[in-house]
């Protein structure tokens, strides 16, 4: 794996629950600047050992995402492109599939 010398870090606990342009960014950045996202997993860490069933997590707080980040000087309208250094997983993970949800 390639080592990335991130200049900004966002924890797992900086979450958003929807995307829309009116969030206000918890970090704002150049072009060109590196950022390390911690994410969490689909059920946001609701799930911690076999005895967590899923019919007993807030389905309320699945599917977060990391940030938002604004880029300084990109306006409504602009396309951005973003390139991925770099993937580490944790150490375990959770899956599941719940008739007619997913």
């Amino acid at each position: 794996m390639m080592a990335v010398d991130a200049a900004h870090r966002l924890s797992r606990d900086q979450v958003i629950w929807a995307f829309g342009p009116d969030l206000e960014p918890v970090l704002e950045i150049d072009p060109g600047e590196t950022v390390t996202f911690e994410t969490n997993d689909c059920f946001t860490g609701q799930i911690r050992s076999e005895d967590d069933l899923i019919t007993g997590i807030d389905m309320t707080r699945i599917n977060s995402a990391t940030g938002p980040v604004a880029v300084r000087g990109a306006e409504p309208g602009d396309s951005l492109v973003a390139e991925i250094l770099d993937v580490r997983p944790v150490e375990w993970g959770v899956a599941c599939l719940i008739p007619g949800f997913g």
